[in-house]
């Protein structure tokens, strides 16, 4: 039995000379039995190294000297030390192989050794299947594929490499022993159970393309093998998928590419190095005339016209051969005859060695753009004279319409100054006739006299303003406005011709901020427009002015104003024009109430300047109701304090500045008297002067405590004059305040640039002189 076995048994006497050679052992040795028996020891077959290795170990572990050979290798077992020793053994041929040996001491009745027995068996087999497992199992983790074991018949998954795993978002221990259909990426297979069928039913399947999704969403496409065999007595499944996603992409890349190519309006034709046609897409068939059959494998030169310069195919092939792109244009020949220009782009085609392989050329027709372009050139040319004639037509349109602008600018000036001076005497003349003695039949001429100034100037204010805004010359100003001092003033300014009629004057407000900015003086002139013609049309009953909120943001507010009057009322056709400029309700009532039909034509407009607009609702023989709207801004700061009144301002002045000196420089005689002696009615000591020059002169030789100042004047004017006072070390702080005939803003911002501290427009009343000096002189 033991010479018949598989293992390798050597049984030695005591002295380890081999007495039993078994055929395991011949096999495993490479000597037969009868080599050996007798003759050799088992020492014989080991590495001389690795016994002399193992000898000094076990001397260095039991403490005594064991010596190399067979006795290092029955040390353990003549102690009685049962083991399993792994040795490298040497074969006849000198071959070296691993064995497993467990050596026994074989003993008699007396437990005297008479021998040893040596159980071997060749490691060669175990070794090499070990080195395939690991090797396999580096492929497996390492695979660029995944791949997933399945059990056949259950659908579990035995085994997934780190690949499979990672395409469908898994760790590998979440998907091992899963069963196939609970990863979700494959539920496209295991619902439908055909195809899962299919991987159980056949040894082979293959997918192309098969769909798949991973855990995070993403689309994959992935290539699908299975293959289906017995392990021992288990079927296996496995199943082998390689990612085809980015490959997919190109290709559909690929397919788009192609049908952009065969699709495309413009001619695209290939060619080898050699200038040989390999392919044309149909619009290159279409434009030349030709078959594909008829142009493959030949030179472009087919297409020549015999037009195109010679120097544009030398700069074509010196391009195309350093490797370079060209473009250009060249002259053709369809198949038929008829000629025709492309423009062309050529390009090289590079291998992945970088050398050109073939060039690609992309042309389309531009015989129709090249005549287009002609055309359009010759129009341009056409355009360009008719643009340069017209353009010295507006210069000259233009010079011509500013030089009318500037003339009716200087025209409203001169308006505004030749009638307001002469009005500010007369109205100055009357109040110091008033003031005078006078009887009671010369106090109601001075009163007709006042009167029909006052109307006159309304009327010439009214055709100034709208002349302004029609030029745009109008400008708001921006300052504080008190919506209660404002509904005050305009009620007690018309509180007289209410009072006379016997008409009631109410006045109704909604409470707003008292930090508003705007133009107080264009929402009061607005106002009084509207309250004057609600008291002229208006014989019974009451009129009420009222203000009121109508919206609001962090930084401004719309307000609307209204005058309700219980009057003769407008007929609903007559509203349709009655805020047009010169225009009333009924012109025949133009005898019975006057006016020039501006009041309310100006209203809107400076409704609308101010960010509103205007209106009435009226009933004939009821009444009307007036409105216009606008935006005031809001402002961190409180609103100044209004001057004192001008009865005020007379007594203070006389109280607290007695005797000071003022000066008055105005070229119009009546003017400068007007002025003079209103100015000596407070205490005040008044000096005059003819023109700017005499006023520069005064102002060097006497500390004033204010001077008027004209602005139009001979020698030397108002505004130059200003300037050449402030120069002065005595009068750089003096109050110089304007006297000016011209309303225009920008006037008033010369006034105010040239160092003037404020404007009074003549003709100014007298309650507004007064008030303007103390103010100034409390600031001085």
């Amino acid at each position: 039995m033991l010479r018949s076995a598989n293992f390798s048994y050597v049984a030695t006497d005591p002295r380890g000379v081999i007495q039993l050679f078994n055929l395991g052992a011949e096999r495993m040795m490479g000597y037969a039995a009868d080599q050996v028996i007798n003759i050799l020891t088992p020492a014989h077959f080991a590495d001389p190294a690795e016994l002399i290795a193992r000898a000094d170990a076990l001397s260095s572990e039991q403490g005594q000297p064991i010596k190399p050979g067979f006795e290092a290798m029955v040390f353990k077992a003549s102690r009685g030390i049962e083991d399993i020793d792994e040795r490298t053994v040497v074969r006849k041929d000198g071959t070296r192989v691993s064995a497993s040996f467990s050596i026994t001491a074989l003993r008699d009745d007396a437990a005297v050794i008479i021998g040893y027995l040596l159980i071997g068996t060749d490691n060669t087999a175990r070794r090499q299947a070990q080195f395939m497992e690991v090797r396999y199992r580096r492929l497996f983790e390492s695979a660029k594929d995944g791949i997933l074991i399945l059990n056949a018949e259950t659908g579990m998954v035995m085994e997934a490499n780190p690949f499979i795993a990672g395409l469908l978002g898994y760790s590998i221990e979440d998907m091992r022993e899963k069963y196939i259909w609970d990863l979700g990426s494959f539920r496209n297979i295991a619902a439908n159970k055909e195809k899962f069928l299919e991987l159980q039913r056949y040894d082979y399947v293959r997918y192309e393309d098969l769909p798949l999704e991973a855990v995070d969403g993403k689309k994959i496409h992935v290539e699908f093998v299975s293959n289906a065999y017995l392990e021992g007595e288990i079927r296996v499944i496995q199943c082998n998928v390689r990612d085809i996603t980015a490959r997919k992409a190109v290709e559909a890349q690929v397919r788009q590419l192609s049908l952009a190519v065969e699709q495309s309006s413009e001619s695209i034709i290939i060619t080898n190095t050699d200038a040989q046609i390999e392919y044309v897409n149909p619009a290159f068939l279409n434009e030349t005339g030709y078959s594909r059959d008829e142009v493959i494998g030949r030179n472009p030169r087919m297409l020549q016209s015999g037009k195109t310069p010679r120097s544009s195919y030398e700069a074509m092939w010196r391009a195309l051969t350093g490797g370079l792109i060209w473009q250009g244009e060249l002259y053709n020949r369809r198949k038929d005859g008829l000629e025709y220009v492309e423009s062309a782009v050529i390009t090289p085609l590079r291998e992945p060695d970088g050398t050109v392989s073939h060039y690609v050329a992309v042309k389309e027709n531009i015989t129709e753009k090249q005549r287009t372009a002609l055309e359009l050139e010759g129009h341009r040319q056409h355009l360009e004279t008719l643009v340069v004639q017209r353009t010295s037509e507006l210069v000259a349109a233009r010079q011509q319409a500013e030089a009318a602008s500037r003339a009716k600018s200087a025209f409203l000036a001169n308006m505004s100054h030749e009638i307001r001076t002469p009005i500010n005497g007369i109205l100055g003349m009357a109040h110091l006739l008033r003031r005078g003695e006078v009887t009671l039949k010369q106090m109601e001429r001075l009163d007709q006299i006042d009167t029909s100034a006052h109307h006159l100037l309304g009327i010439i204010n009214n055709i100034l303003d709208i002349s302004k805004i029609e030029a745009g010359k109008f400008v708001l100003a921006d300052e504080p406005v008190d919506i209660s001092a404002l509904m005050s003033r305009v009620s007690s300014i018309v509180s007289p011709q209410a009072t006379a009629k016997g008409i009631r004057l109410l006045v109704e407000i909604e409470a707003v901020p008292d930090n508003l900015r705007g133009d107080a003086t264009r929402l009061q002139q607005a106002l009084l427009n509207y309250a004057a013609n609600a008291i002229r049309f208006t014989d019974q009953g009451a009129v009420t002015l009222r203000a009121c909120k109508i919206a609001e943001t962090d930084v401004s507010m719309q307000l609307r104003f209204e005058v309700q009057d219980t009057g003769v009322g407008i007929s609903a056709e007559a509203t349709q024009r009655l805020f047009a400029a010169f225009e009333q309700a009924d012109n025949s009532n133009t005898r019975r109430y006057g006016g020039t039909g501006l009041g309310l034509a100006i209203t809107r407009r400076l409704a609308e300047l101010m960010g509103g607009e205007a209106g009435v609702e009226s009933t004939l023989s009821e009444g009307s109701t007036f409105w216009f709207t606008a935006i005031l801004g809001k402002s961190a700061d409180a609103p100044a304090p209004e001057l004192s009144s001008g009865a005020d301002a007379l007594t203070e002045i006389r109280k607290r500045y007695p005797g000071h000196r003022v000066l008055v420089a105005d070229d119009e005689p009546i003017n400068r008297e007007v002025a003079r002696m209103l100015l000596e009615e407070t205490g005040l000591a008044v000096d005059t002067a003819v023109n700017g020059e005499e006023a520069i002169a005064m102002a060097a030789d006497i500390a004033y405590a204010a001077i008027f100042m004209d602005v139009q004047m001979p020698v030397v004017d108002g505004l130059e004059a200003t300037r050449r006072i402030r120069s002065l070390p005595s009068a750089r702080r003096v109050p110089i305040i304007a006297i000016t005939a011209s309303a225009f803003t920008e006037d008033k911002a010369r006034c105010l640039a040239a160092g003037m501290d404020d404007v009074l427009i003549k003709p100014y009343h007298p309650d507004m002189l007064f008030a303007t000096l103390l103010h100034w002189l409390e600031q001085r």
